[in-house]
């Protein structure tokens, strides 16, 4: 499974817009601002975790005893949202089947 955790929506870069277009809502450009970082982020620790072996989790997929196990050493925070880092023979069943509906949930809310 080569899937990504990251949303697949369109975010321009929005440092330049202020420039172009300086009467854009600030509330509009802030979200923007906020979408792109975050999905920046996002993209990058996945890249970090896939160089180490590992493949990024949202924590919503995972039991509390597993986030207990792997706490702080592979814990990643990225907004308010929290991502493990976890290697696939780690990873139950249930786990995975909640992985892959996570990942379906995303695709379909992009569409």
């Amino acid at each position: 499974m080569n899937q990504s955790i990251v949303p697949v929506r369109r975010v321009r870069d929005p440092r330049q817009l202020l420039f172009h277009y300086p009467s854009i809502p600030v509330v509009r450009y802030s979200q923007m601002a906020a979408d792109f970082y975050q999905d920046q982020m996002l993209r990058m620790a996945e890249e970090l975790a896939a160089r180490q072996g590992f493949i990024l989790v949202p924590a919503c997929c995972l039991s509390w005893r597993k986030k207990q196990e792997i706490a702080a050493e592979r814990q990643v925070s990225i907004g308010k949202h929290s991502y493990y880092m976890m290697r696939r023979d780690e990873m139950t069943k249930r786990a995975q089947e909640k992985l892959k509906a996570y990942i379906e949930q995303l695709q379909e809310d992009v569409s």
